[in-house]
């Protein structure tokens, strides 16, 4: 489900670079092998995903998960999901801004809360970055 790079930074809690496709090295060079017709490969920093506790907490302010027991499986998946969506959109490093990060957890929360209240999109989809879309174009 993650790339390697990815877990790599999830299992060592550290930022880590890694290719975005298959790479190879030797002393004399550094390969990014790209697919045909595909996007080029780069390198890319990978920062590590929230723990289990940490996805408990953030489950709480996206309004997802209430008191103080620990959140359900499904719960942690939907706010990791969460978190990967607001990562694609202002990138990683807005993590390291509570004052910034806070209201768009709240936000996405919000969001998800809609969908899943839905009964004509919770059946059939989770949250996904189409509806993020459709919901900024309807605000704008």
């Amino acid at each position: 489900e993650v790339s390697l790079g990815q877990h790599t930074a999830n299992a060592s809690r550290r930022v880590t670079t890694a290719p975005t496709v298959s790479s190879g090295y030797s002393p004399d060079a550094r390969l990014l092998f790209d697919p045909h017709g595909g996007p080029a490969g780069r390198h890319v920093e990978f920062f590590p995903e929230p723990t289990v506790a940490e996805l408990d907490g953030l489950a709480r302010t996206a309004g997802l998960h209430r008191g103080s027991a620990d959140a359900s499986v499904e719960v942690r998946r939907t706010t990791l999901r969460l978190v990967r969506a607001l990562r694609i959109v202002f990138g990683p490093e807005v993590e390291g801004d509570a004052a910034r990060y806070t209201p768009l957890v709240k936000g996405i929360g919000a969001l998800e809360r809609l969908r899943s209240n839905d009964a004509a999109l919770s059946r059939y989809t989770p949250f996904r970055m189409e509806l993020w879309t459709a919901a900024a174009e309807l605000a704008g």
